[in-house]
């Protein structure tokens, strides 16, 4: 990584407030977040992740059985170098209602935001730094998938400018980028989303904006989505290998 201290001055805001119906079967009443992944919480990765890259200010956006997440974090605090946050919205908001609502924390500072039910094993201070660069009011980390069917994929131009979002569609099969749940966004972004009504950050804003107004960063990174019951049992692999996305 290029500097082990790229997120100290980003605030991390994770959406973790979803009710994980998908799988519900599995997971029963016990959240996302503390979903048990090679015998660990998921929340343990996420936060063990961010801290390796100097990030010193997360926030939780919660929803769904947030006291257990709370009493979760009670009794296993993070270190000591994380100050660390929850807000509770009082009922679904969408993602970016999610967002609104916990802005008063944001403090109007660059934020890391993070999807709660996926991972990708990308560096990112590399990350960091390639959206500088751009100069963009938001960047969003992408990845190369060899069956884009289960996602909806990107249309990137050469200019590292996101052109377009392409639907979810089950029929078609093969390789492309997709997005991978990380968004850094600059204040400016974040003062977009709070005039917004919409209730999806997907759909409903980063949709509607001209094309080019997006960075991407794309490479072929470790990915996991461990929000359906077939991709949770692929995520019990993929986080056995935990050691290998902290290097």
């Amino acid at each position: 990584m290029q500097d082990s201290h790229c997120l100290k001055d980003v605030t991390v805001a994770v959406l973790a407030g979803g009710l994980g119906t998908r799988v519900q079967g599995i997971l029963h009443q016990t959240p996302k977040l503390l979903a048990p992944l090679a015998g660990r919480p998921f929340l343990d990765y996420l936060l063990e992740w961010v801290t390796v890259f100097g990030a010193q200010r997360l926030v939780l956006c919660l929803g769904h059985r947030a006291v257990a997440i709370q009493d979760y974090l009670a009794c296993h605090p993070p270190t000591d170098s994380l100050e660390l946050f929850s807000v509770i919205e009082p009922q679904p908001l969408g993602t970016a209602g999610a967002l609104r609502f916990a802005m008063p924390l944001l403090q109007d500072r660059r934020i890391l935001l993070i999807n709660g039910d996926t991972f990708v094993g990308a560096d990112l201070c590399q990350f960091h730094a390639a959206h500088l660069t751009m100069g963009m009011m938001a960047t969003l980390l992408c990845t190369r998938v060899p069956d884009v069917s289960r996602y909806g994929s990107v249309d990137i131009g050469t200019d590292h400018r996101i052109r377009r979002f392409l639907e979810k569609d089950p029929n078609h099969h093969g390789p492309g980028t997709i997005y991978a749940g990380l968004i850094l966004m600059e204040p400016s972004m974040l003062r977009h989303i709070a005039g917004h009504t919409g209730a999806s950050l997907e759909q409903n804003i980063l949709n509607s904006l001209p094309s080019g107004s997006l960075a991407a960063m794309v490479g072929a990174y470790p990915f996991i989505d461990f929000g359906t019951p077939d991709s949770f049992e692929q995520a019990q692999i993929f986080f056995g290998n935990w050691s290998t996305y902290l290097s």
